[in-house]
This record gives structure tokens, sequence and C-alpha cells, in this order.
């Protein structure tokens, strides 16, 4: 929520803009979980006569957000005035490429998108022109493994998956307890099979690429930053696109 701007409404969302350089481009329907009654956990939206439908995880999103709020908790923020929530650019790597990808953010901050990134399976390239910046990011990255589920690529946030492909479900659902009764699946959230442990285990890829992101190199007035890389050695057409990309930014 930002502050009051004058004389109009204030404030209370950010707003996505996405561009495609052409009609080539890549976008996969993606699922949250139901909407829930805090105190009765009962699905909030009116299905009527058409509970046997609704879907065991969640509905497809929409282009408003609703599930996803700012960082609330000092312990989850940084040193950073503008810093986003990890699975909410998760959502948005999940929605747009594919493990393997090279994900590019110019204004990196605190390491947000390289950490969704990361856990996700895609490269990355990062850079910022504050050092203090970098440092944490690098730091933060370095605890950071790949988030799956049977195979899949998932967002978790606080034990609790957030987002999924439409096109992983049936492959993701043997992993979690599901009334077949649409009445009982109303009433109660589906869960992790091994949730009861505390812990929700997530499978490591094989092969991963290490963390990548720029080394800060300063001087009196501008920062500088090499962009330090190990593409996915399984994707030749993705080294070829981060040479070109470096021999064009170098």
């Amino acid at each position: 929520m930002g502050p009051p701007l004058g004389k109009t409404l204030l404030p209370n969302h950010y707003g996505i803009l996405y561009y495609v350089k052409s009609e080539k481009f890549k976008f996969y329907d993606i699922r949250m979980p139901h909407r829930r009654c805090r105190n009765c956990h009962w699905v909030l939206q009116d299905y009527g006569g058409k509970k046997s439908q609704m879907h065991q995880f969640g509905p497809l999103v929409s282009d408003v957000w609703m599930d996803i709020h700012r960082i609330r908790h000092k312990k989850r923020r940084d040193e950073h005035p503008c810093q986003l929530p990890v699975h909410l650019l998760e959502r948005l790597l999940l929605m747009s490429s594919d493990e393997g990808d090279i994900v590019l953010d110019p204004f990196i901050g605190t390491g947000t998108t390289a950490i969704a990134a990361k856990r996700l399976g895609r490269a990355f390239i990062g850079t910022d022109i504050d050092p203090k910046y970098v440092e944490i990011a690098n730091r933060k990255l370095e605890d950071e493994e790949p988030t799956m589920i049977n195979g899949c690529y998932v967002s978790i946030f606080l034990d609790n998956m957030i987002t999924v492909r439409d096109k992983d479900w049936n492959k993701i659902k043997d992993a979690f307890l599901i009334s077949q009764d649409p009445l009982e699946l109303e009433k109660r959230e589906i869960q992790l099979l091994h949730k009861k442990r505390k812990t929700i285990k997530h499978e490591t890829a094989k092969g991963m690429q290490s963390s990548l992101f720029p080394l800060y190199e300063g001087c009196e007035e501008i920062a500088t930053a090499t962009v330090n890389v190990e593409p996915v050695a399984e994707n030749p057409i993705g080294r070829q696109a981060l040479e070109n990309f470096k021999s064009n930014i170098l």
C-alpha cells in the first residue's frame, strides 16, 4: 500500500505490464489455491450445482491477483525500499518461461528475480549499481535450491504450494491427499502427504546451473559489473543465446 497522493484514491495495487516481441512467445495457464474462509475453511467461491467440476487444487489465475501480498514481516525483508515477494516472481516465471530459459533483470536489487529463477530451474543474469544489494543477493542465492514436486517446478511459500502450471497438475496431484467427495473438497483444503511431518521435501534438479550473478567492481563514481555465467550444459540453444547477449553488452 502506497502513501496518499492528494485528492485521489489510496493506491493499493501493483500493475504488471506484459509485453512480447513477436507472436512466438511462451504463455502457460497457471492455477492458484482456492480462496477459503479463515474460520471455517470452506471455499469462498460459489460453484452452485457445479461443485463436481471444481478443480482439486484451485482455479485458473485471472488478471487480478489477490492471493499474493506485499512483504509484511520485517524478518522477511531486506534493506531495500521496493522488495517484492519471491512467489510473485515465481508465478510470472512459471507463466512465461521454461526450465533452462534465461531470465534478465537489469535492476536486480537484493536478488528476488534471481532467487525465483534459481528455484524454478531458469538461468539468470542480474545487475545492480549498488554493491550492498549485490552482496545481499549473492549471499541469499547460496542457500537456494530448485523446488519440485514429482519432477515439476512449483512455487511454494510457507510450506504451501502457491502456483502450479495447469498442465503439470496431473503429475503433481499424486503427492497430495485429496478427497474424491466434492463436498469434502469444498470443506477441507488438500494436503501434501508429508506435510504432517512439518517439513516439505523438495527435489533438487541434477546438474543445475550454479548461481549466475554479476560480480561487482566498484569505482568512485560509477558501478560496473562483469557477467559471470555458467549456462545449462544440456541446453545448447540457451548457451548460444547467452553468448550472444554477453558479446552485445561487454
